[in-house]
């Protein structure tokens, strides 16, 4: 259930997909999550992107709902365009 200026509504989370699968530093990628609410359908589309040398990482989680980690490049890499790649 979510609640914007005190009206709720309970979501349905529909799916979600992960282009590279899960967590993977090393591949740029789009997570896709859609879900109903209201009887309406959405889609929510959150992509890979750089703080420094670390990866915000999309992936599924639980219930077809989207979670994101701060991953560490591996040594002697850096990140690009939201992947780990060799300096």
């Amino acid at each position: 259930e979510v609640c914007v200026n005190y009206r709720c509504a309970l979501i349905n989370w529909v799916s979600c997909e992960d282009e590279d699968g899960g967590v993977n530093v090393n591949a740029a990628s789009e997570v896709r999550v859609q879900f109903e609410m209201n009887n309406l359908n959405y889609l929510i589309q959150k992509s890979d992107y750089c703080i420094g040398d670390l990866v915000k990482e999309y992936n599924c989680g639980a219930s077809n709902k989207y979670i994101s980690t701060l991953e560490n490049c591996p040594n002697g890499q850096s990140c690009v365009s939201g992947a780990c790649v060799a300096k």
